[in-house]
């Protein structure tokens, strides 16, 4: 069956007292590319884009979300996901585990590599 990506919003939000909620999720089947808007939710009162890290097809959506929208925040690794895509030519590895993206949104770097700022 090959490896599968959980799509969703992390439990950082709800770490800093931000309410997440589900708002618009992907059609299954779909088909995005990396960078593609796959989903929108509504953290501390803003709408928010959520980009796929990957390309790939949505092999599922969460429909719980429809009813219950505010798992999206309070349950974000188990069952308030958004969507599960099948990746497409993706190197898996290089992408952040749970632990490397604590470590950048907290520090700005993973694997001891520093974020260089763009703005001027």
């Amino acid at each position: 069956m090959g490896r599968l990506a959980r799509i969703g919003v992390s439990e950082l939000f709800a770490f800093h007292g931000q309410d997440a909620r589900a708002l618009a999720l992907p059609e299954k089947d779909a088909r995005v590319k990396q960078g593609d808007i796959v989903a929108q939710v509504l953290i501390g009162g803003k709408e928010v884009d959520v980009a796929s890290p990957i390309a790939g097809r949505v092999i599922a959506v969460n429909t719980l979300l429809e009813t219950e929208a505010d798992l999206v925040g309070a349950d974000a690794y188990d069952t308030g996901w958004l969507a599960i895509l099948r990746p497409i030519e993706v190197d898996m590895d290089a992408l952040f585990t749970a632990e490397e993206y604590c470590a950048y949104v907290t520090t700005g770097s993973k694997k001891g590599a520093t974020l260089q700022s763009t703005n001027k």
